[in-house]
């Protein structure tokens, strides 16, 4: 009886340690995706405002 608790103890410890390094390396996941998005979004303004500038010499 005692090894089942035992067991069931170390089981659970495994799952809760499992979970939490789950959540944190979502955590950082999504950090990264964020940073990669705002960079994007910087990019994507440059090349506008430069083609912006390209139409202006145009006419």
């Amino acid at each position: 009886m005692m090894i089942e608790i035992g067991g069931f103890l170390a089981l659970a410890a495994l799952m809760i340690g499992l979970f939490a390094w789950l959540k944190a390396d979502i955590s950082r996941l999504d950090e990264r995706l964020n940073a990669r998005i705002d960079e994007l979004r910087q990019e994507t303004r440059q090349a506008v405002d430069g083609l912006r500038g390209e139409i202006a010499e145009l006419r």
